[in-house]
């Protein structure tokens, strides 16, 4: 098995509770294969810890470890901090309700004058799941530890031995910092104990390590997704739209996109970012082509000014302002459209990322500019200054014609949407720039002129209206000027002719729902989100993923695309090949439009060396799953839910409360069942909203934390019986006439579709079957079949090392002389097996000597 070092420390221990009232419940602890800990009730985390030490002077020290397979009930731990010369070993075991953490850390010198270290808890103590009571732990006096009653009856005592050397919350409370080691210690050996005492009935669950079995990659695939190659040609998914824009441009029609022709425009897209743009024109065209060849008909044009930290970019940094254009970034972003268009494949261009803005710009201010690394984050929205450069920038960008294309970007079919400025929100992410104590005085004075402005309009304090840290007036104030200045952009874009979708920003990060007004300013609205590990074993009445993100941010009536998605830092995920179909499918559900994962690639198309952490497209395991999603959402092979709800907000309840994935249960668990959308209010205090119109067949849900599933539920169903999550198991079936899989925790049990079974013995997979002539599975004569699982780098090193996914699918078919086919990860074609039906089945065997995680079954 081979160890990583974990950026969070040695261990995170979260714990979770899911009863709100006094009456038992179920928990469960679990050791994780990084050496966290998992403490759970229902799968609901409310407290957060992790090892951290420092050396001299608050000086960060990086923690490494690792755990063993389950012995006797005990999961060995290792680890330690090496720059300190620390190492240690232990056990973690449950006994009863008590889980019991022994290391013994071992100095190999004498420490002297170090900060020190131990283990910190981060306590959700409002979580939605312990009633959102904000109960804060008690620390004992005689530093022994610290206990938490979140719920009547319900208590966790975590107790130290020896007594922590220091015991005190940090972080405004939020966090419990228990330092085990501080200022000195010998050399020599020094035991460690953490004692976990949980509410009675607690059991020790299998860890991931157990789940995943032993890390032997010897027998691991290598470089099975060349950069440069694709198991199956989708390009054909692109004939009708080939140029781009052949059938009109994209318009907004409804809450969807649809092309001139009026029919729905399925666009399924990634991102072009940074260096990737600016590659030697003579690779571009190969790349162009491999994208459509991966299924894509959609590629987002991303970091093209971001002159930080890439060079060159469309503007010239070598000139003494940022208005000047930059003859050879401009000239590849140009050569990328054009080979694009060509494909079949429609651009999203990004009008404002992050610019460098300089001393020739003559911005007010500029002082306090350059202190922000001379981006203009927040300042935009309020120096007017800056907002004119932008709009200059947008003006120039889209009446730019291609030489490759003879057309302005504002005139070409093939670009499909533009967003104004990239995750730079006023009202939660920079509202907070301006305020005194930032020293930033001139664009402070802007900020209470605009606040004096808005307040004398409606009736509002000053004082109230900036107080941007907290829910309230001051969240009005600011979408009134985040909007206005949406609208200033978007009227100039009007004037350049450009007609086609427009995001203003985006929602993204950890945006509260207050966030979504100003955003309304767009024709459609944008959203971030990046997930975790497990996501498929989320229990959604008590535990957002990264797909809650995505619905609590679709206003009803509005298109909804997604700019980017993906897991945060995706390489170190092991279970990343679960994404792509489960947000295809729930996206084909909800009515989603346009994803676009981030990224494709941020570097270079001539053969990578190592692992680029934003660049997915060599990568076996989440890449390695795109084309069936592609498929599955191009092709519509997941039906739109046949129920609609809106979730109704107030004006109270919108901007007076802080509503995250964490408290909106009712989006939570509608999310995988029915459509769901969110509702605006009119608040009288802006005179550019507007109460969201319901529509008909349409249910209005008032409460935003209802839970739309049953107590006992263990599974979570859509209305359209199409697709399952069983979140204890962590498996989702997608189950249509056109597309049956399996993606999660196998393990060996048979799993049922209408047509197939599915048995695999690989613990975690995503296999697929999946229609490429557009008949139903039992019927068609072209199926592409999907099997991938993990991917692992050697010490962060390419080729990707891939785990072969074993077992045996039965399908149902009615076509005679079935045969399948190894594809192999650049298109060429392994020896054919012909299958044999039994009962008008066939059943084939995927077998780790295939050396593939892809086949083709088709008709001789």
């Amino acid at each position: 098995m081979m160890l990583r070092p974990l950026a969070g420390g040695l261990a995170a221990l979260l714990f979770s509770i899911t009863t709100l009232s006094a009456q038992r419940a179920a928990w469960t602890a679990r050791i994780e294969r990084n050496a966290t800990i998992t403490v759970a009730c229902r799968g609901a985390p409310v407290i957060e810890s992790t090892f951290c030490f420092w050396g001299p002077n608050w000086g960060w020290v990086e923690v490494q470890n690792s755990i063993g397979a389950t012995v006797d009930g005990g999961v060995p731990v290792q680890g330690g901090v090496p720059g300190l010369g620390l190492t240690w070993s232990g056990r973690a075991a449950l006994q009863g309700s008590v889980l019991d953490l022994a290391l013994t850390v071992t100095a190999e010198r004498d420490l002297r004058g170090i900060t020190g270290g131990g283990i910190e808890f981060t306590v959700r103590r409002g979580s939605a799941a312990v009633g959102g009571r904000g109960v804060a732990p008690a620390l004992r006096e005689d530093r022994s530890g610290w206990s938490w009653t979140p719920v009547e009856g319900q208590v966790v005592n975590a107790t130290f031995a020896p007594t922590l050397r220091e015991l005190y919350f940090e972080g405004g409370g939020e966090r419990v910092r228990c330092m085990m080691i501080a200022g000195t210690l010998k050399k020599g050996q020094h035991p460690y104990r953490l004692t976990l005492a949980l509410p009675a009935g607690a059991k020790l669950e299998r860890s991931l390590t157990d789940r995943y079995g032993p890390l032997d990659t010897s027998a691991w695939l290598t470089g099975a997704l060349p950069f440069n190659g694709a198991p199956i040609d989708l390009s054909f998914l692109n004939a009708d739209d080939r140029p781009a824009g052949k059938r009109g441009a994209i318009k907004v029609k409804g809450d969807g996109l649809v092309f001139a022709d009026g029919t729905p425009a399925k666009l399924w897209g990634a991102n072009l970012a940074a260096y990737a743009l600016f590659v030697p024109p003579e690779q571009i065209p190969a790349a162009a082509k491999r994208v459509a060849q991966m299924g894509y008909n959609l590629m987002r044009i991303h970091h093209h000014d971001s002159g930080n930290w890439v060079q060159p970019t469309v503007l010239d940094l070598s000139s003494e302002d940022s208005q000047k254009f930059d003859a050879t970034g401009l000239d590849r972003v140009d050569r990328w459209v054009a080979a694009l268009k060509a494909e079949g494949v429609y651009v999203w261009l990004d009008l404002h990322v992050g610019r460098v803005f300089k001393t020739g710009d003559r911005i007010p201010g500029f002082a306090e500019i350059e202190r922000t690394q001379r981006e203009v984050k927040g300042f935009c929205y309020l120096n007017e200054r800056v907002r004119t450069l932008m709009a200059e920038f947008q003006t120039a960008y889209l009446r730019h014609v291609n030489p490759y294309t003879k057309l302005a970007y504002k005139d070409d079919p093939a670009v499909a949407g533009v967003l104004l400025t990239n995750e730079n929100d006023l009202t939660h992410h920079f509202g907070h720039m301006m305020l005194p104590d930032k020293n930033n005085p001139q664009h402070n004075r802007m900020f209470v002129e605009a606040a004096r402005a808005f307040g004398k309009k409606c009736g509002l304090g000053v004082d109230a209206l900036t107080r941007t840290w907290e829910p309230g007036a001051g969240k009005l104030f600011l979408n009134d000027v985040e909007y206005r200045f949406n609208r200033f952009l978007i009227d100039d874009l009007a004037r350049t002719g450009l007609n086609v979708p427009i995001a203003t920003t985006n929602f993204w990060g950890d945006n509260p729902m207050y966030s979504l007004p100003a955003l309304t300013a767009g024709s459609v609205i944008d959203i971030h989100s990046y997930g975790e590990a497990e996501a498929l074993s989320a229990d959604p009445r008590y535990t957002p993923n990264w797909l809650t993100r995505i619905g609590l941010g679709r206003v009803h009536g509005m298109p909804l695309t997604i700019t980017e998605w993906n897991l945060e830092q995706p390489f170190t995920v092991a279970d990343r090949f679960t994404a792509p179909a489960y947000l295809a499918s729930i996206a084909c559900l909800q009515g989603w439009d346009a994803p676009m994962m981030y990224n494709y690639s941020q570097m270079g198309f001539d053969g990578p060396t190592s692992i680029d952490t934003w660049s997915m497209y060599f990568d076996p395991a989440l890449h390695g799953a795109m084309p069936a999603a592609a498929v599955l959402y191009r092709r519509g092979h997941v039906r739109p839910a046949t129920k609609r709800y809106c979730l109704q907000l107030d004006t109270a309840a919108l901007y007076g409360k802080v509503l995250t994935p964490a408290n909106v249960g009712t989006v939570r668990t509608l999310l995988e069942q029915s459509q769901i959308g969110v509702g605006l209010p009119d608040a009288k205090e802006l005179d550019w909203d507007k109460a969201t119109p319901l529509g008909s067949g349409v249910t209005a849900v008032k409460d935003f934390d209802r839970d739309f599933l049953p107590n006992d539920a263990q599974e979570v169903v859509s209305d359209t019986g199409e697709l399952r999550r069983d979140f204890r198991v962590g498996r989702q079936v997608i189950d249509t006439p056109k597309t049956q899989a399996v993606n999660g925790w196998l393990e060996g049990v048979a799993v049922p579709t209408k047509d197939a079974v599915f048995t695999i013995a690989t613990p975690k997979a995503f296999v697929a079957l999946t229609s490429l002539d557009d008949l139903p599975l039992a019927t068609s004569k072209r199926i592409l079949v999907t099997a991938v699982a993990r991917a692992e780098s050697t010490g962060g090193h390419v080729p990707l090392l891939s785990e072969p996914v074993v077992g045996e699918i039965a399908l149902a078919s009615k076509v005679a002389g079935l045969r399948l086919v190894p594809l192999r990860g650049d298109g060429s074609q392994g020896e054919a097996k012909a299958l044999t039906a039994a009962g008008g089945r066939v059943k084939f065997a995927l077998e780790a000597k295939a050396g593939t995680h892809w086949f083709l079954l088709e008709a001789k």
